[in-house]
């Protein structure tokens, strides 16, 4: 944190602050010291700092991957560089995604309940399949060797949106590397864009490092939805 800025100020409701050349420490009988780096603290100030919706710090700042930060508040999460990493379109409807699944291949199969059972492991929004009719979200495979994909998610605005696995490539994948795709694309069901290659959302097949969910998915996942 380096050297004290200021001294220590009175904050709302009983609390503390003090600024540091690194950022802030944030005292309040509910949530303890917390230290507020000066990237999350920017974001915080334009929304009127503890006076705003955001409240109070719970925790530390994170470092959740990409360069990026992340801190919890009372009223919810802040995480910079946020606007790169949300798709302005999402396949949820009223909490939830209603799917429906025609996949032949039984890999295929186990693939996509893996990647449901990821995403579900965060519970604000709840994925499942959908009854005979009305769903949100339609899952199924391709052999299109002559495209670039391995997964593809596609939003239709009203209609039913689209994930297509495309096992022109996937049949060479291990089960794992399968999953992964399938967490990915549903990972843009949730409202989630690419990010960087220690994330579950980065870009490339051929590069992403890691096969769950890390800080920063989780982080966008977290600002757009809540817990």
């Amino acid at each position: 944190m380096g050297f004290p800025k200021s001294d220590e100020y009175v904050t709302k409701n009983d609390g503390r602050g003090q600024g540091f050349e690194g950022g802030l420490i944030y005292w309040h009988p509910t949530t303890g010291a917390r230290i507020v780096r000066t990237p999350i603290a920017e974001y915080w100030a334009r929304s009127e700092w503890e006076n705003g919706v955001y409240g109070y710090p719970i925790e530390d700042t994170q470092q959740p991957g990409c360069g990026q930060y992340a801190q919890r508040f009372q009223g919810g999460i802040l995480v910079t560089g946020i606007e790169g990493y949300q798709l302005p379109y999402n396949s949820v409807d009223g909490r939830e995604i209603a799917y429906s699944a025609a996949f032949t291949d039984q890999r295929s199969i186990d693939a996509w309940r893996g990647a449901v059972a990821e995403w579900n492991t965060m519970s604000a929004i709840n994925v499942k399949q959908s009854g005979a009719v009305g769903y949100d979200l339609t899952v199924n495979e391709v052999n299109l060797p002559d495209e670039t994909y391995s997964g593809q998610y596609q939003n239709f605005g009203a209609l039913p949106d689209q994930i297509k696995l495309n096992r022109a490539y996937t049949d060479r994948y291990s089960d794992t590397q399968r999953r992964v795709v399938l967490i990915h694309e549903l990972g843009h069901a949730l409202g989630l864009d690419h990010s960087c290659d220690s994330q579950i959302m980065g870009p490339s097949d051929g590069t992403r490092q890691v096969s769950t969910l890390q800080g920063l998915d989780k982080a966008v996942y977290r600002y757009k939805w809540g817990w």
